[in-house]
């Protein structure tokens, strides 16, 4: 029985990627009604307090998009990174960790791929690099963010063993941070020579541009963002 239940589940994740979009959620709804009312399984009660805090994160970083204040935090770690730009390697997960961990959600970061990549190209440093180690860093630091809506839920769960907030804290941010400085060490093989991405689907496309080109694509579904 539970073997054919998680095959509903699956399949309502596969049709709703397939269909996209809303689908997605109306698919899970649907899995959600089987589940309820063909299986006889009993639905918990939702986590209003984890929805209230993703609502204020998201709304919070739209109110900082809409004042220019997203601008202005990318127009810094631009100016941080191109002062340095021979430790992009390093410097970039720290910039999109702080970004996470101000803003408490990891979308924040999107906006300064495309500096990365540029500033890796300019430098002669293989971009997927700094761009890779930078994406994980800014994961982690949903871990780490005081505000971030996986931090409120582990915070609930562990209310009943009394933890306190500072008590995840102490060791989330260490422990991200510890890894990002690990993740972002020189191991050599730093030169990058350009030469023609196989498989890339651009006609002549040598691979910062592509990946400047698809930041971009993914940025223009976020207005306002670079």
């Amino acid at each position: 029985m539970l073997l054919i239940q998680f095959l509903v589940v699956l399949a309502a994740i596969i049709i709703g990627a397939r269909l996209g979009g809303i689908g997605l959620g109306v698919m899970g709804g649907v899995g959600l009604l089987i589940l309820t009312f063909v299986f006889g399984l009993q639905p918990t009660t939702p986590p209003v307090d984890v929805m209230l805090m993703i609502a204020a994160v998201i709304s919070a970083a739209s109110c900082m998009q809409a004042a220019g204040g997203l601008e202005y935090m990318v127009k810094l770690a631009e100016r941080i990174l191109r002062k340095n730009p021979s430790r992009v390697t390093i410097l970039s997960p720290l910039v999109t960790y702080l970004f996470t961990f101000v803003a408490g959600t990891g979308h924040i970061a999107y906006s300064v791929l495309p500096v990365i990549a540029e500033v890796a190209r300019e430098t002669r440093i293989r971009p997927e690099r700094p761009l890779g180690i930078a994406v994980i860093a800014s994961q982690q630091a949903i871990t780490a963010s005081p505000i971030s809506a996986a931090t409120v839920a582990l915070l609930g769960l562990l209310s009943g063993a009394h933890f306190s907030l500072f008590d995840i804290l102490k060791i989330s941010v260490p422990a991200t941070l510890a890894g990002r400085e690990y993740g972002g060490r020189d191991h050599g093989d730093t030169v990058y020579v350009e030469g023609p991405l196989v498989g890339c689907p651009l006609p002549d496309c040598h691979l910062p541009d592509c990946i400047v080109r698809f930041h971009r694509i993914v940025a223009s579904y976020f207005p306002g963002e670079r």
